[in-house]
């Protein structure tokens, strides 16, 4: 569905339940950075489709939520989505987020009718921003949305591997359309802005999108030194192509 609906966390005595036919479960836990139950944590499936008709076009081949569920006061969770296979879908995974934690993630099994899966947070590291334009002013009313975040896989030379990173991309969504991942910001009069949900010790990829400027990605490396970090960033220009 174009707007996965609300669920209700996973009982605990649904272990012998089984999902309607074309559908699949995503069962599960969210835990904390120490392995504790996060209660009321917002949890997401998600999937891309291989392969998109021409009618379909390139959005098709980005992941997209295909369902979702709140945990309950045991940290527990039950997902109810539209069932992938292997053959039609890829980049099919799982995405936890609660205040104060960084979003934890975890890949599914393509094939499989049940997941089980324990998912769990990050310490949380707040992305905090300025932008101006290239003379210097500041730019006030700029979303700013996280595309990718994960763990970076160096380049190998050896295998002729090129720099990647390790968990979930959403390439052409909007933040707004997926319900547990980092909600967009939208920077202030002073040029400011914050993102929470970030991870720790990850990359994060943002994405500028406004018609006064240039697309624009920037990528963010998160650590452990401190719970926030700071960068500026200078925007080009729109360019108008007749």
């Amino acid at each position: 569905p174009a707007t996965p609906r609300p669920q209700v966390a996973a009982r605990s005595d649904d272990t012998n339940q089984r999902p309607s036919p074309g559908r699949m479960f995503v069962v599960g836990r969210v835990l904390d950075p120490h392995g504790k139950p996060v209660p009321n944590a917002m949890t997401m499936a998600y999937a891309a489709i291989k392969q998109p008709g021409r009618v379909e076009g390139w959005a098709k081949l980005t992941p997209s939520a295909i369902g979702q569920a709140r945990s309950d006061g045991s940290g527990r969770f039950q997902i109810d989505a539209p069932r992938t296979l292997s053959s039609r879908h890829h980049h099919t995974g799982a995405v936890a987020v609660a205040p104060g934690y960084g979003a934890g993630w975890v890949e599914l099994d393509p094939d499989a009718e049940r997941h089980n899966v324990d998912i769990t947070l990050r310490p949380e590291q707040v992305i905090r921003g300025r932008l101006f334009d290239v003379n210097g002013r500041l730019a006030q009313g700029v979303a700013v949305t996280v595309q990718t975040m994960g763990r970076l896989v160096p380049a190998n030379r050896v295998t002729h591997q090129l720099e990647t990173i390790d968990g979930p991309s959403f390439w052409w969504n909007t933040s707004n359309s997926l319900p547990a991942w980092p909600a967009p910001a939208i920077s202030d009069a002073d040029g400011r802005f914050t993102i929470h949900g970030a991870g720790r010790d990850l990359r994060a990829i943002l994405t500028i999108d406004d018609p006064r400027f240039a697309r624009q990605q920037v990528s963010i490396d998160t650590d452990g030194t401190s719970d926030s970090k700071p960068f500026s960033m200078a925007l080009e220009p729109a360019r108008i192509i007749k």
